[in-house]
């Protein structure tokens, strides 16, 4: 038996608790970092956010240093329908919720990356969006 690292365990203990739900429909994606341990509801990004999130042991300063030092990065990709998706590149290795388990090449076609100020300006353009909502 093979023994598994910590990031595949925490891999493991992160699928067991999401289930896909889309944001079809909304003006702009609902970006959130999904920060507690409970089962949770969401799309790509919010997979691919709340595993970075625990892959970074739940630190505020160590999540935005693994996307600023590239060692987690949130891509935009197409799928093989052409639907647009969100992966996780996290230390070379590919993931995202419909393939939930990291390999070396991605399963869809990666487009380009949520670099630092990308990846802020969603975030904040989704907190605005969520308070028109209300």
């Amino acid at each position: 038996m093979t023994s598994r690292s910590p990031d595949e365990i925490k891999l493991a203990h992160h699928n067991s608790r999401f289930t896909y739900q889309s944001d079809e429909g909304k003006f702009i994606d609902d970006w959130k970092i999904v920060k507690h341990t409970d089962a949770f509801e969401g799309d790509c990004e919010d997979y691919s956010l709340a595993l970075l999130w625990m892959l970074s042991n739940g630190s505020f300063w160590t999540f935005w240093w693994n996307v600023f030092s590239f060692k987690g990065v949130v891509w935009f990709c197409k799928t093989r329908s052409g639907g647009g998706h969100a992966m996780l590149r996290w230390k070379g290795q590919w993931v995202d919720n419909i393939f939930p388990y990291y390999r070396k090449e991605p399963m869809h076609k990666a487009w380009f990356p949520y670099i630092l100020p990308l990846m802020i300006l969603k975030l904040i353009l989704a907190s605005i969006a969520r308070k028109f909502r209300k």
